[in-house]
């Protein structure tokens, strides 16, 4: 990969336990980002790629990907039925528009597809990972990238507010179908017939033992 460092700038000299500067002239500076940069980029962590910048995410929790194992195994009992496209799980790039791509959780696309990555969905999920930015990300971010890429439904599940929140778009922005709390049976607006008991979500939480 050639550089892409301006040649004014200078690179800081070696030291050990700082990180590797002069790696970063291997790589576009950000907003400079192209679709191909990002699918040359082994990183080995989710990484995003938004309006031409990285976005770097948190590492999943165990209790994350209970959640996320959970629905999936929801989504394909109800899809040997409706066979609505197939359902994948993170980490899989949706490229969404030109200079964004997001890697929903869980999501809902076109079945056999003919390139690598999908470029549209039928329905995306997001656990929120702890942190305020991490909620940010999922709950104002997110919800406007998904939108404006015309995906019909997003859902977003807040371990910290034990909420499921269902999001159905209507015309170019996504309207409240429900926020279901632990006690209620969360249900989807476009998958006919999909329901999910909030309990059982919350009861993946395992505490740990006491020594």
């Amino acid at each position: 990969m050639s550089s892409y460092l301006d040649p004014e700038i200078i690179i800081p000299p070696m030291r050990i336990g700082e990180p590797a500067w002069v790696v970063a002239s291997f790589f576009p500076v950000q907003g400079k980002w192209s679709e191909e940069d990002y699918f040359r980029l082994e990183a080995g962590h989710r990484i995003e790629l938004v309006n031409g910048c990285i976005e770097a995410l948190p590492m999943p929790t165990a209790f994350h990907q209970r959640i996320i194992a959970f629905l999936y195994k929801l989504l394909e009992q109800w899809n040997e039925v409706a066979k609505l496209g197939e359902v994948y799980f993170a980490s899989l790039p949706l490229k969404l528009f030109p200079g964004t791509i997001r890697e929903p959780d869980i999501l809902i696309a076109q079945a056999d597809l003919e390139e690598p990555y999908p470029d549209d969905a039928y329905f995306v999920v997001e656990v929120i990972s702890e942190g305020e930015e991490a909620r940010n990300r999922d709950l104002h971010h997110k919800r406007a990238d998904y939108a404006k890429a015309g995906i019909p439904e997003y859902w977003i599940i807040d371990p910290l507010e034990k909420t499921v929140t269902v999001l159905k778009l209507v015309e170019a922005e996504y309207a409240l179908h429900g926020r279901f709390t632990a006690s209620e049976t969360a249900t989807s607006a476009m998958l006919q017939g999909f329901t999910v008991a909030c309990a059982d979500i919350w009861a993946l939480e395992r505490k740990p033992k006491a020594l």
